[in-house]
């Protein structure tokens, strides 16, 4: 275990069981408005599912928390701990990490780089 900066132990765990604790987290209400259940997790900025009931919000919730982490992860950002918990990841090789379409962008820029000539 490692001591973060306020000399807490913060345990390094996997995606899965990342998830799972998130997702004990979640508050959940009946909206009226829209006739549907919504769970937020408030750890986590912008991390919230609804549904028709209770169970189909968790599970969508629990979606929607992975999807988070990767975008997360993608971006650079970093994953908060929860509850003493934080995702066992290389914070540098997740920088480096593209999405499809940026790896496809950057492959057709190489090849078309390299087809250039300059005229002398």
């Amino acid at each position: 275990m490692k001591k973060s900066r306020n000399h807490r132990k913060v345990k390094i765990v996997g995606m899965v069981e990342y998830i799972q604790e998130a997702a004990k987290l979640a508050r959940y209400e009946w909206c009226d408005d829209v006739k549907e259940w919504a769970a937020i997790v408030s750890e986590l900025p912008i991390c919230w599912s609804q549904g028709r009931t209770i169970e189909e919000t968790r599970l969508t919730l629990l979606e929607v928390i992975e999807e988070w982490i990767i975008l997360g992860l993608q971006f650079g950002d970093e994953i908060p701990v929860i509850n003493g918990m934080r995702i066992g990841y290389d914070h540098k090789l997740c920088r480096k990490v593209r999405t499809p379409r940026e790896a496809t962008l950057t492959e057709h820029r190489s090849r078309a780089s390299s087809k250039v000539k300059v005229a002398a």
